[in-house]
C-alpha cells in the first residue's frame, strides 16, 4: 500500500490508573504538503478496564478543505514514553464530505500487562 501522505500527531500524557484518565491533543494541527486536508485532534483513554484487557477508546478529528469528498485510511498507535508502539487500531473508508469536519471514533482492547504503559498516541492518515 502506497502512503500518499503520512500526517501524525504525538501526544503526551500522564496515565494515571483512573479509567476515565485522557491521552488529549489539544489543537494542535498536522496538514498534508498543499494544506487541502488535516488533522485537527486525536484523543484517547482508558474507559473500561479489568484483570485481563484495557479498553483504549479514541476520538480522530480531521478537516477537508477541497471542494471534493475525500477518503481515507488511519492508523491510530498507542505509544509508550520513548514512542514505541504498544497496540494499534486501524479505520478504512472514512469519508469526508467536501469543505467539512468530520470526527470518527473507535476503540482497541490491550492486554492489562502493558497497557499501564501507554503515554501517547498517535494518528497515521492516508489519503486513498
Amino acid at each position: 500500500m502506497k502512503w500518499v501522505l503520512l500526517c501524525m500527531i504525538i501526544l503526551t500524557l500522564v496515565l494515571p490508573e483512573c479509567s476515565s484518565s485522557s491521552i488529549n491533543g489539544g489543537n494542535d494541527a498536522s496538514q498534508n504538503d498543499i494544506g487541502e486536508w488535516s488533522i485537527v485532534d486525536i484523543d484517547a483513554r482508558v474507559t473500561e478496564q479489568n484483570d485481563t484487557w484495557w479498553r483504549y477508546s479514541w476520538i480522530l478529528t480531521l478537516k477537508n478543505d477541497t471542494p471534493n469528498p475525500i477518503l481515507f485510511d488511519a492508523t491510530i498507535e498507542f505509544l509508550d514514553t520513548d514512542g514505541f508502539i504498544i497496540d494499534d487500531d486501524r479505520e478504512y473508508n472514512m469519508i469526508i464530505p467536501a469543505n467539512t469536519q468530520k470526527t470518527f471514533t473507535g476503540y482497541v482492547f490491550i492486554d492489562s500487562s502493558v497497557a499501564p504503559n501507554v503515554s501517547k498516541v498517535s494518528a497515521k492518515v492516508q489519503e486513498n
